[in-house]
Formats: structure tokens, sequence, C-alpha cells
């Protein structure tokens, strides 16, 4: 079992990839998990501190709020004498605060007339070309009002009273075609009326409309081409058809067209370019072929192309077709038979790499992985979210901009560090959806948290064996 970020405060748990309840108080004097008898370096910790494991059973249901976040997940949890221990991967705890944060595009700074956005996660954030937002995710409130999952910030920075979805799971992604905003995630209903992970509502009228494709999973990416919605995720029906994790949809009816590429895993992120839909995700095969996270397809036929940049490494998880590049993001280290790490932007043509290279660092801290989460272009820049410390040897945690032609570094600093989930820009804004919120202590894979007011408690000097380099189980 693992805890993650906003979870551990506020009694969730993440399981398999998915939100669940969890009821732990970690005000409780008891350790609450362990994971194997005594393989934890939490239980030797505990041991060298002289707390006693038999008053480690008596955990209350009631959930806390009021706890610090941390950036990674949390394995073991122990509370007793006034402390609660954490042991796990993170490098990074820090207080609650809004889940998405607006910077200058300019500046770099905050600007603090931006709605505060409460809850767990965001995964999609969308101008609605009004100097408005669209913003979706795993959220209870907005900008001091109760709103689930999915929110329009007006362009004065109010929340839209007119808009009421409120989905009943977390919001994935995002599409807006003229008046008509396309919802994809892991719910099963908007506005009291059942939808099953994909849903269209008119911005106009402030309506649900009737077009409901029906999904039987998560969808996790959307892209509006013509009279067809490209819809990726985890279902294996959708539009009334058997599809595999891919498929395109009629606009109107909401029905599956015969185009089926069939993925054999996750698909995160579409991009269309001259006729072709680049394709990137946890997949290994699709349109009939071997191809490693990343292909692209023919929009008339179910083929995968020639085109095969192969990532090495790790798969692709967000990518942006623009111009003359595909900007890729994700976990990889190559790509196209050269050393990329986590970013490239490829030829669309021939998959070739270009000399464009951020050079981000291949870990954050210590061994954990850096990763890329959300790429986004405007005019000549690409910004680049996720969770890193150096680009280019440069210190740039977890939110940077890019020459879109040179890759170099633009001297812009956010201050982000705790990780960055989505990314959007217009005008002088940039929004990023924030893991774990500004303003934190870096604590690496043990941290200690007073337990009447959640705030964090310094180690002191630990003994050597217990400095730890590896995650702690």
């Amino acid at each position: 079992m693992a805890y993650s970020n906003d979870q551990i405060a506020t009694g969730m748990a993440v399981v398999a990839g998915h939100i669940r309840a969890a009821p732990f108080d970690m005000r409780a004097r008891a350790f609450l998990y362990v994971p194997g008898l005594y393989r934890s370096l939490l239980v030797l910790l505990l041991f060298v501190l002289g707390i006693p494991l038999a008053n480690a059973f008596s955990p209350d249901v009631n959930l806390r709020k009021d706890f610090w976040d941390t950036d990674g997940t949390v394995n073991s949890i122990a509370a007793t004498n006034g402390k609660v221990y954490l042991g796990g991967a993170f490098t990074y705890v820090a207080p609650k605060g809004s889940k998405v944060i607006s910077f200058d595009s300019l500046a770099g700074f905050q600007q603090r007339d931006f709605p505060k956005i409460y809850g767990a996660a965001i995964y999609a954030i969308l101008q609605d070309n009004n100097g408005g937002w669209f913003i979706g995710g795993n959220f209870t409130s907005a900008g001091g009002q109760s709103v689930t999952n999915l929110v329009h910030i007006l362009s004065d920075n109010t929340v839209d009273p007119n808009f009421l979805p409120n989905p009943n799971g977390a919001v994935h992604t995002l599409a807006q075609e003229g008046s008509r905003l396309y919802i994809g995630g892991d719910f099963t209903a908007l506005a009291g009326q059942s939808r099953n992970a994909i849903a269209a509502w008119d911005i106009s009228s402030h309506a649900l409309l009737s077009w409901s494709p029906n999904a039987n999973g998560t969808v996790l990416s959307l892209l509006i081409s013509g009279n067809v919605v490209y819809t990726g995720g985890h279902f294996t029906q959708i539009g009334g058809q058997l599809r595999r994790n891919i498929a395109a949809v009629d606009v109107v009816s909401g029905v599956a067209i015969a185009w089926d590429p069939q993925a054999d895993g996750d698909v995160l992120a579409i991009g269309l370019l001259d006729q072709k839909l680049y394709v990137g995700g946890f997949f290994n095969r699709i349109g009939g072929q071997l191809r490693n996270g990343l292909a692209a397809l023919d929009v008339n036929s179910t083929n995968a192309l020639a085109w095969n940049p192969n990532p090495l490494g790790g798969k692709i998880t967000t990518l942006r077709a623009a111009c003359n590049s595909v900007y890729v993001g994700g976990y990889f280290t190559n790509i196209a038979g050269v050393n990329r790490i986590r970013v490239a932007a490829l030829d669309p043509e021939t998959g070739i790499a270009s000399p464009w290279n951020p050079n981000l660092d291949r870990f954050y801290s210590g061994n954990l992985p850096s990763y890329v989460l959300a790429l986004e272009i405007s005019g000549d820049t690409v910004y680049i979210a996720g969770q890193f410390a150096t680009i280019a040897g440069q210190d740039q945690h977890d939110l940077a901009a890019v020459d879109a032609t040179s890759g170099k570094l633009i001297p812009w600093s956010p201050g982000a560090d705790g990780g960055v989930s989505a990314v959007a820009t217009a005008g002088r804004r940039v929004l990023g959806g924030i893991i774990t919120a500004l303003g934190g202590q870096h604590r690496k894979n043990l941290a200690a948290f007073d337990e009447f007011s959640g705030a964090p408690l310094p180690f002191g000097s630990l003994p050597a064996p217990l400095d730890p380099d590896a995650p702690v189980n």
C-alpha cells in the first residue's frame, strides 16, 4: 500500500492509480501500517528512538486535513508520543495550499489574484478563449466555493456560478470546440445524470448535452478534429462498440466510427498534424504494429505508420504536435536512437530526433527518477512540467520555459518545487497544477510531524545507518 501527496492528510490512499478512501487518523498513537515484519527502515528508526511497537495497534478513524503533504508515495506511517513518522519515496513536504498556481509569464512571480483550488490533484487546464479557464482534476473547492472536480474560472478570476457539472469522479482531460466542452475522466455522473467517463457540456446554455459515448473505463485524452472526437485512455468499450484504449467517436451521435487501431495499453496523449494522429502512452502494440509507447496512426485506416522513434527507458505521458515538430515528454532516456532525458522534439515525417535538447537531469533527488507530465507550447516557448531539479545543469525545479527552436532554458524562475502535473498559458498567465504546495521543506524518504499542528519536525542528528538514500518501505 502507498499513500501519496494530498491523500496523506485527507485520509486518502492511491490504489492502482486511483484515489480511494482510507480511514486513518494521523493523531492516533498507533503504528498504522508496516508492510512486512521488521523490513521497514521506519521500524528500525522507531526502535532507535525508543518507541514501543506495543503502542501501535489502535488507530482512530477521524480524517485529518491539516497535515503537510509529500511529493511522493508514503509506504509506512506511525504515530506515537505526539509525533507522526512517515517513511516512503519522497523528497519534499509542504503545507496544504492551492492545487493551481498562476505565474507571471515574464517575471515568474505568483499572481495571487487567481482563485485557490483545494483537493487532491489537477490533471487538466484549458483556456476558454475568453480570458478564463476550465480546470479539471480531483478537488472539492475553488474560490471559496464547494466545487467538485471541474470548475470554470472566468476572466475576472471568479468562479462561474452557472457552470455546475460537478462530476462524481476525477476529470483527466478537456477539449473545447466552439460552445461545447468535452470532458473525459473517471466519473459515472455529471449534473446528476449518468455519464460514464466521457461527456459534453454546452457552455452557452450551461447544460449537459445528450452526447454520451459511454466508455466502460477511464478516458485520459481527447482531441477534436472535424466531426470526430479522438479518445484515449483505459477502456474496452466506447460509443457502443468494442474499442481497446483508443477510439474515434462521432461528434454528434457519440457512436464510435469504424476506425479501430487497438492499443494494448493505456493511451495518455493524442496530437494531430497533417492528418497524422500521434499517440503516446503505456502501450507496446498499436495499429497492428509493435510500438513502444509512441506511434503515428493513419486517420483513414487502422494501421500504424512507419514512424517509430521507439522511446527507451520509459513511456510517453504527454505530447504536443506543432509546426515542424512533435514534442514528447515522459520517463524515457533515449528516443530515435539518441540520448534525450524525459523530453524530445521529433521530426513528424521521419521520427528523427532534432538537436532540440533541454537536457533534464535523470534524477530529481538521490535515486528518484525525474519525469515530465505535461508540455505546453506558446509561440516560441515550450513549457515543461513534471518533477526535475536541473535543466542543462542549471537549477530549475519542476516547471520550466525553454526556447522551442534551440531548447535553451529561458530565464524564468517560478519557484515551483514539489512537482507540477499540468500546465497551460495565455497572455501573461502560466497556470500550473501543483502536486505538493509551494513553501515546503526538503525531507528525504523520512519525515516527522507534530501530531497536533500537522507541521514537520526536525529529526535532529540521525545515525548514519538511518540516513535514507533509498525509499523507506
